[in-house]
Order: C-alpha cells, then structure tokens, then sequence
C-alpha cells in the first residue's frame, strides 16, 4: 500500500503546520526556513506551538511594525527591540533558523544585513565599563537614560549600578560594576519578583530603522516559504 502526505493548507490546523515546518526545517540543513503566515496572531501562535515540541529548535517571529509607513511616529519599544532581535540573530546564527513572520512584515524596508549586527549592544560579567561611553551608545540606540528603568527602552544609572529595560525584553536588567569592570547582572521578574543571575545582557536599538540614514540601503526580505493557500 502506498503511503500518501497529507495535504497542508492555510486552514490546516495550527499543530499539523508546526510538524510540517519542524521537518522543512530540518531538512534545510544551514539554511534554515522563512515562513510567511496569514497574520502575526497565527505567526505568533506557531512560534509557540514549534518551541513546545522541540525546543531546540532556533524559531524566530519577526513582527509587523505598529506604525504606519510615513506617520513619522516610532514604533512601540517593544515592537522595535523584538524587531532588532530577531536582524541581529540573522546576521550571525550560530544555528540553521526558523523564521515566522507575515508579508507585511517582511515587505518593510531594513538596512544591509551588513548592519543589522549594529544594532545591539551586548554586556557580559567581567567586561569593561565606562558609564560616560554606555551612555553615549544608549542614546545612539534610543534609549531614555536617567529615568526609571519600568518600561522598555528605559535606564537609569546610580552609584555602582545601573538598571535598563532593554527593548523587546521581558523585564529589567540590574548591573553592579566597579568603575571599570562589570561584576554582575541580574534579570529581574516583574511578575514573580525574584532575579536571576546571567552571565551577559543583550540590548537592542529601540528605533524600528523606518526611516533616516538606513532607509537609503534598504530592502525588504528574501523570502523561501510562504503560507499554503487552501
């Protein structure tokens, strides 16, 4: 008896077309797959379905901007921080990618992937610290200093700390340095109240690279996949 696939279309249900994009993934090899989906609710739920089954699996949502084109109004903090995650990782995986995101999304112009990896900074325990070079690079990321640190995009430096809330992150960071080295960071959960010791803490810009300076190289996504039509 001959085996038949089943047939995988827009109305299949959402665990079906996880198990179809866990195995296109793995036979990617290095390449990875980019999955366009009906809308970002459907993306978003695909990306949490695919990492309750397997997950080692490196899938990514890269959502719509919250802004329309030429409002002249940022996008969300989050939005934003998610956004400049998600160019980072693509700009240098450390393994094959999966990537859900909707043709709205991806059709936004981006700067050169060249520059994506930019578009974070990155502090580690041990690393060197000097607080007037911090700042100049926070500002440049969008970030508002001196304020408290309970939204995305904020930080506030006192003493031998510092908390920031990075751009599309769950909650806060808490940072103790000597001056010129960093000694620890701790995450903080806003909802449980405890911390968590981590040994780096990644800040993305807060700015969703609409417009400006990088507007003038940009260009949408190269897409490989897209939803099935039913």
């Amino acid at each position: 008896m001959r085996k038949t696939s089943a047939a995988i279309s827009s109305s299949s249900p959402l665990g079906m077309v996880a198990l179809h994009l866990l195995a296109q993934s793995r036979k990617s090899g290095r390449n990875g797959v980019v999955f366009l989906a009906e809308n970002e609710t459907r993306a978003e739920r695909l990306g949490a379905i695919i990492h309750a089954l397997e997950s080692s699996c490196n899938v990514l949502v890269f959502p719509r901007l919250n802004t329309l084109p030429f409002d002249q109004l940022e996008p969300s903090h989050e939005i934003a921080g998610r956004r400049s995650s998600v160019l980072r990782r693509l700009a240098k995986p450390e393994k094959p990618i999966l990537l859900l995101s909707t043709a709205e999304a991806v059709m936004e112009r981006l700067p050169m992937p060249a520059n994506w990896s930019r578009t974070t900074l990155r502090l580690k325990v041990s690393g060197a610290f000097s607080e007037p070079d911090l700042r100049t690079r926070l500002e440049a990321l969008g970030y508002d200093l001196d304020d408290e640190a309970d939204y995305p995009g904020g930080a506030l430096f006192h003493g031998q700390t510092f908390e920031i809330f990075p751009a599309g992150a769950l909650g806060p960071f808490r940072i103790e340095h000597s001056g010129r080295e960093i000694r620890w960071i701790v995450a903080v959960d806003p909802v449980e109240q405890n911390v968590k010791l981590r040994s780096f803490c990644s800040i993305p810009c807060r700015s969703g690279w609409v417009s400006g300076a990088g507007a003038d190289n940009a260009r949408p996504f190269s897409t490989t996949a897209s939803e099935p039509s039913g």
